[in-house]
């Protein structure tokens, strides 16, 4: 499809600050007349480097009924996600033994656990992949009672969802998973699962047994009917 556009550059830096893409001319089995996109372009601050971004992008579509269409896509919050690593070689071998791979915490199927939240959690400034701590609000007993993990027990994972949703209702979704805890001085890894909703704004977790599990829990934050400016869970 033939499209034509133009463009606009800031006269005191030349950095291309909006463009527009235009298809006036589209195929009738379409069903659509005419579509243009607006991208408007600013400097973002992303670690500490300023990046030329698009901000807003603005999507219009006519159809045949002479009914416009509106798509609005906006950028903000960029975060910068970046890794380090070292390449070393001719170390010498370790005289030492090696460490033995730290057998996961196999909590018996159907014991609780409770995790109290220790991170703040904002929706503003808060993102999925985030690292999150909590603490075990009492000790995690086997069958038997022997304590595996005492109260107070620094818990670690993730945040591995937030979203906010306006359709059908107006509500924060949050997921939370615990991946490690912290025993004696050594991180664990935490074999947990998603039990049954316990109310209507979170779940309960459960052991898995040695077959290992996933230890995540969502919550789901209902909303009055006004629409909110952000999600904030304070810590614990």
């Amino acid at each position: 499809m033939a499209y034509e556009g133009r463009f606009w550059i800031d006269p005191e830096n030349a950095e291309l600050r909006r463009m527009t893409i235009e298809v006036p001319h589209l195929p009738r089995e379409s069903h659509t007349c005419r579509v243009e996109t607006t991208i408007d372009y600013r400097r973002a601050r992303i670690g500490g480097s300023d990046f030329l971004l698009p901000q807003l992008t603005v999507l219009k579509m006519w159809d045949a009924e002479a009914q416009r269409h509106e798509n609005r896509i906006e950028n903000s919050a960029c975060r910068e996600f970046q890794t380090e690593s070292v390449f070393r070689t001719g170390l010498e071998p370790s005289t030492g033994e090696s460490a033995a791979p730290k057998k996961p915490l196999a909590i018996p199927l159907g014991i609780s656990v409770k995790i109290a939240l220790h991170s703040k959690i904002d929706s503003e400034t808060s993102f999925a992949g985030d690292a999150i701590e909590g603490q075990l609000v009492n000790a995690i007993r086997d069958r038997k009672g022997t304590i595996l993990a005492p109260g107070g027990a620094l818990a670690h994972g993730r945040i591995v969802r937030l979203e906010h949703q306006q359709q059908p209702s107006n509500y924060f979704a949050l997921g939370l998973k615990f991946h490690s805890i912290e025993v004696n001085g050594s991180e664990i890894p935490l074999t947990l699962a998603r039990a049954a909703a316990q109310n209507a704004v979170g779940v309960i977790l459960t052991g898995m047994g040695d077959d290992g599990g996933r230890g995540a829990a969502e919550f789901i934050e209902p909303l009055p009917r006004v629409a909110p400016t952000a999600l904030r869970l304070a810590a614990g």
